[in-house]
């Protein structure tokens, strides 16, 4: 299996992980938009970008501080 293919699969992979913690406070619409808007908590980054440049971390902490409701 070539690299890039692995890569594309666990990109995927964190991208369906992070949308199900979302459906967890969002309606799945919202969830969508809210992995391809620009965040203030990422540096004005999209959370889908960093997700797949295999930065998932940042956007799992920004995730667990609305989780916790530190951003509600």
């Amino acid at each position: 299996m070539p690299v890039e293919t692995t890569k594309q699969q666990t990109n995927g992979h964190a991208h369906a992980f992070v949308a199900e913690q979302l459906v967890e406070l969002y309606a799945p619409d919202e969830a969508g938009a809210w992995l391809y808007s620009r965040n203030r908590l990422l540096a004005g980054q999209r959370p889908a970008d960093l997700i797949g440049k295999g930065d998932v971390d940042p956007v799992l902490q920004v995730v667990a501080l609305l989780k916790d409701g530190a951003y509600a």
